[in-house]
C-alpha cells in the first residue's frame, strides 16, 4: 500500500492519503515562539467509510463535510503527539500513552552517530528505521532484514509524482499505525540533520 501525502507538503504537515484518495491520516505541526526551534506534530487518524475524499494539494481536513445542502460531522481521532524538543529528550504520546523518545526506540545495535531507530511493534516484533542521506527505509531487525516500508520522495518535473510512505504486506491497523507514527518522527529528525539544526541523537548524555 501507498500513504500519498499531499502535494508541496512535509510527513509532519499534511494528509496522507490512499491510492483511492481517501484520507487515512492528517497531522499537523504547530511551533514554539522561543528561539530553540522546538515544534509539536498532532497526528491524526481519520476512519474509513465516512464516503470522502481529498484532492492531491488538500493538507487538511475539515471537522465538516458537505453532504448535499447540509453539513455533516467527520470523525477524526487522536493518534499521537511528537514533541520535539531542542534540549532534551523527545516525546512521543502514543494512544494515550507518554514515551521518551530515548525508550521507546532501543539503543542495541545503533549505526554510528545513532542514526538508526530501533522500535518493538505490537506483534512483538523489532523494527529499524534506517535513516539515510535522503530517505527512510524499515526492515525487520533480524537477520533477512526483510524490507517492510520505504518513503518516496515527491518528484516534480515531466514525470511527477507525490511523496508516499510504501508498507508491504498485509499489515494489522495497529502496526501501521505505528509505522506511521514512527516515520514522521525520525523524517524530523532526518530533515533537521540535513539542515543542520543540531538536534541531540537519541542516547545522548544530553538527554533527560
Amino acid at each position: 500500500m501507498h500513504l500519498f501525502l499531499a502535494n508541496d507538503t512535509t510527513p509532519w504537515a499534511t494528509v496522507f492519503r490512499s491510492e483511492k484518495d481517501q484520507p487515512i491520516y492528517m497531522t499537523v505541526e504547530s511551533t514554539k515562539k522561543n528561539g530553540l526551534g522546538q515544534s509539536t506534530v498532532d497526528i491524526f487518524k481519520i476512519p474509513s467509510g465516512q464516503g470522502i475524499t481529498v484532492k492531491p494539494d488538500q493538507a487538511w481536513i475539515n471537522e465538516y463535510a458537505l453532504e448535499g445542502d447540509s453539513l455533516r460531522r467527520v470523525e477524526i481521532t487522536d493518534l499521537a503527539q511528537i514533541r520535539m524538543r531542542a534540549i532534551h529528550n523527545d516525546e512521543l504520546t502514543i494512544n494515550g500513552k507518554l514515551f521518551k523518545a530515548k525508550d521507546l526506540y532501543t539503543k542495541k545495535q545503533m549505526r554510528t552517530y545513532g542514526r538508526d531507530r530501533i522500535w518493538t511493534g505490537p506483534d512483538g516484533r523489532e523494527y529499524r528505521w534506517k535513516m539515510l542521506d535522503e530517505k527512510l527505509e524499515l526492515s525487520l531487525n533480524d537477520e533477512a532484514q526483510t524490507f517492510v516500508a520505504k518513503y518516496h520522495n515527491e518528484r516534480k518535473g515531466d514525470n511527477p509524482r507525490p511523496g508516499s510512505l510504501e508498507i508491504i504486506g498485509q499489515l494489522t491497523d495497529e502496526l501501521v499505525d505505528m509505522i506511521l507514527i514512527t516515520f514522521v518522527h525520525v523524517e524530523k529528525l532526518r530533515a533537521e540533520r540535513e539542515e543542520g539544526s543540531g538536534h541531540p541523537p537519541i542516547g545522548s548524555p544530553d538527554d533527560e
